[in-house]
């Protein structure tokens, strides 16, 4: 049985026929095609741009303008290269913030953009049911010079770092009994760990 070719079953078709005729069998190959290219795209530019990124740290809580803003200065001062983001909350379990909130959160993780994550121990309980950070053991080489006294954990693992044993949150009452997370999406491992590493060199020295 002959098999009719694409060239022959489009021959006598006006333009705009020819169009309709390739979109409906073939919008699936099209479509797949251009999503493959976009993450290849995605991929490669990450892995490019990578180096070029400041570590992303996203602050939760009530902190005032100018205790965010002390913390900027003081992270550049620490030897961090970092973008901070601050969303404003004022305590409550996820489901209650607003939109928007959810709206920044659920973005800025999804894409990766978060590598830090500092917030209280009620949403962080509730973000481990969905399983949404890492074990530090996981992140930190020597996550076991961590006192135990300053560890957030979690059915026998531990996920966080309380900000007072920083130095860096000393200043800032709003934010000493928060935690520091590290999100399953973050994409900076070498300077997330670097990060802690200072810490614990600092803590133990």
């Amino acid at each position: 049985m002959k098999t009719i070719g694409l060239r022959e079953t489009l021959k006598g078709m006006t333009k705009k026929d020819q169009i309709d005729y390739i979109w409906e069998y073939y919008k699936g190959w099209i479509l797949g095609s251009l999503l493959l290219g976009v993450l290849l795209f995605l991929f490669i530019d990450g892995l490019l741009n990578k180096d070029d990124e400041p570590l992303g740290v996203t602050v939760l809580s009530d902190a005032t303008v100018e205790e965010i803003n002390g913390l900027t200065d003081d992270l550049d001062a620490f030897g961090v290269e970092a973008y901070l983001n601050h969303i404003y909350h004022e305590g409550g379990r996820l489901e209650d913030q607003g939109l928007q909130i959810l709206e920044r959160l659920s973005t800025s993780l999804a894409v990766g953009q978060i590598d830090i994550f500092v917030l209280d121990q009620a949403l962080a309980s509730e973000m481990l049911e969905e399983d949404m950070f890492k074990p530090l053991d996981e992140v930190i080489t020597n996550a076991a010079s961590i006192p135990e006294a300053e560890r957030f954990t979690d059915a026998g693992n531990y996920y966080g770092i309380k900000a007072s044993a920083f130095s860096l949150f000393d200043a800032y009452p709003n934010l000493k009994d928060l935690y520091l997370f590290v999100p399953q999406t973050a994409r900076h491992p070498e300077e997330i760990n670097q990060f802690f590493e200072k810490y614990i060199k600092e803590s133990i020295s």
